[in-house]
Order: structure tokens, then C-alpha cells, then sequence
């Protein structure tokens, strides 16, 4: 009885972490929607650039015509559901699943986007005197935490 109240209670937090990022995403888009209708420059370094992204990753097939566009978003709803998959194997043997959870939140906030607006709400761009980074979002940076997180305990 005891283990299963810890099962519970481990996968409730998990849920709730899980949830939050998807709400900070969810959230920061709609400001940045609102706010970054216009670029807002704060300093050399940092601006919100508002772009809807209909590819992947740095804009990769960002022009792509809408069978792609749709082609693409199934792709990536199904690599969701397999990373899904994994995360609740990992879970039932007791394994830590915050990187994998940063991932699916990560890439559900883009999916939501893509469902919702047609591509992905980008809004922060990041500068170094000429470079520029690829403008991203919260589920970015989300996601790639959760690959670093996942990368470090591969071992596992």
C-alpha cells in the first residue's frame, strides 16, 4: 500500500511539472502575441522577434507547402507518442523522467501551436554583435534541456 501511495503521489508531481511548463509556454506565447507585435529591442543581446515557424528546429523546412506542413506535424505527434511510451516505461521501473518530460512539454506546446496558428509562435531572439541565434520559444528551450538531461543519463 505504501509503494503505491508513492506511485501515486511520484505521478501526480510528475503530471503537475509536466503541466507547468506546458502553461508557461501556453502563456508566454499569448503575451508575446499580444506584446511582440512590433520587435521589442531590451538591450544588444536580447529582443522579442514575433515569427510563426511552420518547420523544425532554426527554421529548417520553414517554407515548406502545406502537405509537408502536415506531413511534418504528424511525424512529430507520433515521435510524441513513442517518447511517451518510453517515459511511462521508464516511470513503472522508478526512473527519474524530468528530461523526458521537459521534451514532451517542450514539443506538445509547439503541437498546440501548430494546431492553433498554422506554426510554431517563436519570440526570442538572442544577439552577439553580428550572430543572431535562431529566434525560439519557452517549448524550445524546454525541449532542449530535456535532450541535455537525457543525454546525461543515458548511462542509466
Amino acid at each position: 500500500m505504501k509503494g503505491s501511495i508513492k506511485k501515486i503521489v511520484s505521478l501526480v508531481s510528475y503530471l503537475a511539472f509536466a503541466l507547468f511548463i506546458l502553461a508557461l509556454d501556453f502563456f508566454t506565447k499569448q503575451w508575446a502575441l499580444k506584446t511582440a507585435v512590433k520587435p521589442l529591442i531590451f538591450n544588444k543581446y536580447l529582443s522579442l522577434d514575433l515569427t510563426i515557424n511552420r518547420g523544425i528546429s532554426w527554421g529548417i523546412f520553414h517554407h515548406a507547402d502545406q502537405p509537408f506542413f502536415i506531413a511534418l506535424s504528424i511525424g512529430i505527434s507520433l515521435l510524441i507518442v513513442l517518447l511517451i511510451a518510453y517515459t511511462l516505461f521508464r516511470w513503472m521501473k522508478d526512473k527519474s523522467i524530468y528530461p523526458e518530460l521537459l521534451i514532451i512539454a517542450g514539443a506538445g506546446g509547439n503541437l498546440i501551436d501548430r494546431l492553433m496558428y498554422n506554426g510554431v509562435v517563436d519570440f526570442i531572439a538572442l544577439h552577439w554583435g553580428v550572430l543572431a541565434f535562431p529566434i525560439f520559444n519557452v517549448a524550445d528551450m524546454a525541449i532542449t534541456i530535456g535532450v541535455i538531461g537525457m543525454l546525461v543519463v543515458l548511462p542509466e
